[in-house]
């Protein structure tokens, strides 16, 4: 079992009556579940050998808030009738709209960022239970989407070589 895939089981556990402190602590793990899911697609495809010294380099890479600005670029704005794609794409000439799956990956991980952010810095408002809920399935859906139905492969590996190389950037 993988790091991120411990990272999501234990997202998943919940007390019969959680406290406020265990439904943050659920978010944050969520979110990291997530990211760690993605920083670890993207080693398998820049560093196929999974050099240790390699993979331990790649780990330093992406940063949480440069990834949320990848990933936001996908995500649509109320009314917009095109499908966005990052500055970044549009600059390298990429020649399509990326697909349903990876819009649905990036939707879920900037949502997925934006709630680990209130969960952790705004102590001050209550996580209900419902939300903490729909955010640990938002985790579960992007681990589908990326071990079991799958983002078509060339937007995936654009998205991976984005991820490492953007990944400071932001």
């Amino acid at each position: 079992m993988s790091y991120a895939d411990e990272l999501l089981a234990l997202a998943k556990v919940s007390s019969s009556n959680p406290s406020d402190a265990e439904n943050r602590r659920r978010v944050s793990t969520a979110y990291y579940a997530v990211f760690h899911l993605i920083v670890e697609e993207a080693l398998v495809l820049i560093n196929p050998l999974r050099e240790p010294v390699a993979d331990n380099l790649g780990r330093r890479v992406p940063t949480h808030t440069g990834l949320k600005s990848l990933a936001a670029g996908f995500v649509a704005q109320a009314g917009q009738k095109t499908v966005p794609r990052p500055k970044q794409w549009a600059e390298a000439n990429y020649d399509g709209d990326p697909s349903p799956e990876l819009v649905e990956l990036a939707t879920k991980f900037v949502s997925l960022h934006s709630f680990r952010e209130r969960a952790d810095y705004d102590l001050g408002t209550p996580v209900p239970l419902l939300d903490v809920q729909n955010q640990v399935d938002h985790a579960g859906d992007v681990f589908d989407l990326v071990r079991v139905k799958g983002v078509p492969t060339r937007d995936w590996r654009l998205f991976l070589v984005s991820v490492m190389l953007l990944g400071r950037k932001g």
